[in-house]
């Protein structure tokens, strides 16, 4: 696991305290900035890592912090990050901290609206996606069909299964010609053993 580069956290950390100073002098929850938390922020950092992350689709950029969180490891694993939002002026702060950053070149911030941007990606286009926006929105894009799923009791794995049948719902990330090495899914028999020590529970490919 590497580490968050100083730059990197040092540009978080000044979006931090500014959403502080921000947030504190509104009283309208919809105008507070209302970034992250580091922990979570973390998390997304983590998430890329381990995935291998080769495409990352944001949708809510606001003032730029998940972007940075999601595109700091961006350039070891290849990937790029997208993220839409409809504030133009979020989005301004947003580039001139990933330029802060020197993350401007894997990250397209695109002024739009997310729930359109998703239904028009290809389908198992997206190795990771963060909605970040309001959350009255999120049922009418899910599920979002350009996320490559690995479903539930598919290993990502270079190593076959003992008896592997390619899942219908995952085929597509066998296809992709992103130039990232194919995820290796495949379906376990109903009720087989799982690499984690569970069972499918016959929920796979469903």
């Amino acid at each position: 696991m590497t580490e968050l580069q100083p730059k990197v956290s040092a540009v978080i950390a000044e979006i931090e305290r500014t959403a502080v100073e921000h947030d504190a002098a509104q009283t309208d929850r919809l105008q507070r900035w209302r970034i992250i938390e580091p922990d979570a922020g973390r998390l997304l950092w983590f998430l890329v890592q381990a995935l291998g992350a080769w495409t990352v689709v944001e949708v809510g950029t606001s003032r730029g912090a998940c972007a940075l969180w999601l595109a700091g490891d961006l350039r070891r694993t290849g990937g790029h990050l997208t993220s839409w939002d409809l504030d133009d002026d979020a989005q301004a702060d947003a580039r001139r901290s990933l330029r802060a950053a020197e993350l401007d070149d894997v990250v397209d911030v695109q002024l739009g609206d997310g729930g359109a941007a998703l239904a028009a990606l290809p389908d198992a286009s997206v190795a990771l996606l963060l909605l970040d926006s309001e959350r009255t929105q999120y049922a009418s894009w899910w599920p979002p069909r350009c996320v490559c799923w690995p479903p539930v009791g598919c290993s990502p794995s270079t190593t076959p299964s003992p008896t592997p049948r390619r899942s219908r719902r995952c085929a597509p990330c066998w296809r992709r010609t992103s130039g990232a090495p194919p995820c290796r899914c495949t379906r376990w028999a109903r009720g087989s053993s799982l690499p984690h020590g569970g069972t499918d529970r016959g929920q796979v490919g469903r």
